[in-house]
């Protein structure tokens, strides 16, 4: 093959990758939450279980089943307040510093389209969505994506530290593009899953 050739099949190899580098390729869904399209904030609230007041940014629940826990946020004001704009899922307790419901629905039953939930491999993620934009080393229970607070000012601090696990994989969005999946990972079992189309 001509030089000339050979620095062309480069060049286009090289301009694949970098478009599918800039382009998400995480979930779009996780259970009835959804990214890709808009999902009204009151009718997750009203799966869930309706709060006494609908007024807050982010609303807490937790399985009767025992098996999941869930928080979920809403958009800023700035865009519509009415569209649910994040959720994060996990095995232990989110959101220390808020109230937590009870729910009747099966939340370690909430998946990605493409089957991946709680208790997933890591090997589940990767096969689901390739690589991820980055992996973030966790150490203790700081973690941007977990709403855990201050655990020691909390009045209902949880019986046992929360699962926060030592890992994270993130996949996310490029330029304007503010889709964003998390995966933390412990002893290489999904432990918790955070998606948002949020700034």
């Amino acid at each position: 093959m001509p030089r000339s050739w050979q620095l062309l099949v480069i060049v286009m190899l090289a301009g694949t990758s970098l478009a599918r580098a800039q382009q998400y390729i995480g979930p779009h869904a996780l259970g009835p939450f959804r990214i890709d399209k808009d999902v009204k904030m009151n009718s997750l609230l009203a799966r869930l279980g309706m709060p006494p007041s609908t007024k807050s940014e982010t609303f807490c629940y937790r399985s009767a089943r025992g098996n999941g826990f869930l928080s979920l946020t809403r958009m800023s004001d700035v865009y519509d307040d009415t569209l649910a704009a994040a959720v994060t899922l996990s095995s232990s307790r989110d959101c220390v510093t808020h109230p937590v419901r009870l729910t009747q629905e099966d939340l370690a039953g909430w998946k990605t389209p493409e089957g991946v939930g709680l208790g997933s491999t890591e090997e589940d993620v990767h096969e689901a969505y390739d690589r991820p934009s980055t992996v973030i080393s966790i150490d203790g229970t700081n973690y941007s994506s977990i709403d855990y607070g201050d655990l020691a000012s909390s009045d209902h601090p949880p019986a046992k530290p929360p699962e926060i696990g030592t890992k994270a994989l993130v996949y996310r969005g490029s330029g304007n593009d503010l889709s964003l999946a998390e995966f933390g990972i412990k002893d290489g079992r999904v432990v918790w899953i955070s998606l948002s189309y949020n700034e």
